[in-house]
């Protein structure tokens, strides 16, 4: 009887916590998909330096998609870059192939794909430009499937249903469905905020992360970025129990 009653009273503290959190969580922070702009107090930071981009710099003053960018056009003179290189993210312009003649594959370093990037390292690293000429041009007699953006001709990259720029942007956003991320490619008229994905949690547990974000926002104090969130959101759950 008295376990019953510990029971019950359990259950009423977990609902009476639940309608806390209902009443508390502004439908700001009550969707499961939360983009964090650069202008944000806590989750954003400087604005990208390319001009005209809306996203938020993290590396070398850039947002992620424009340090991949500079990466894969194989880290040109960097103020150059920023001058030059369109805002727009998404079909603006198709993304470059590997350097190597024939090569449909999308680029990694220093201008080559994954495959030639290695070749190239094994080779202990010789002048990019002659090792990239001396290369006996791709023939690929069955040619891997193009990527699934609907503008990119650049072949998937290993078991992935996107090249290999496409696919890092997939699965850095936590593997969204396939369909619908290819889909919004097709748009790039809003800014690329940087977002925290709450897909994969339960309900309660979606609730009560966004609530700690949600305080986090308007304690304004600790800066946190975005994918720091990602990270401890898409972590495998920790099991519990003792051991035995």
């Amino acid at each position: 009887m008295t376990g019953m009653v510990d029971a019950a009273a359990e259950n009423s503290k977990y609902v009476g916590l639940l309608e806390k959190l209902l009443g508390a969580v502004r439908p700001q922070f009550r969707t499961e998909v939360l983009a964090f702009g650069p202008d944000d107090p806590v989750l954003g930071g400087t604005r990208c330096r390319v001009a005209g981009c809306e996203r938020t710099g993290r590396i070398h003053g850039l947002c992620f998609g424009h340090d991949r960018r500079w990466r894969n056009e194989g880290q040109p003179d960097l103020d150059q870059f920023i001058e030059t290189t369109h805002p727009r993210m998404k079909g603006h312009q198709p993304l470059a192939s590997c350097r190597v003649s024939g090569c449909r594959r999308g680029r990694k370093e220093r201008g080559l794909c994954t495959k030639h990037l290695y070749a190239w390292q094994r080779a202990a690293r010789p002048d990019p430009d002659r090792w990239v000429t001396q290369q006996p041009a791709v023939v690929e007699l069955d040619p891997p499937a193009t990527c699934r953006i609907s503008y990119c001709d650049l072949w998937v990259h290993t078991d992935l249903p996107f090249c290999l720029g496409h696919g890092v942007r997939w699965k850095d956003q936590g593997r969204p469905d396939i369909d619908e991320y290819a889909t919004g490619y097709e748009d790039d008229s809003t800014p690329g905020h940087e977002r925290v994905d709450l897909h994969a949690m339960t309900s309660h547990l979606r609730l009560e992360m966004q609530y700690a974000l949600q305080c986090r926002h308007d304690d304004a104090a600790i800066r946190i970025s975005p994918a720091v969130v990602q990270v401890v959101v898409s972590a495998p759950p920790r099991r519990t129990g003792r051991c035995r």
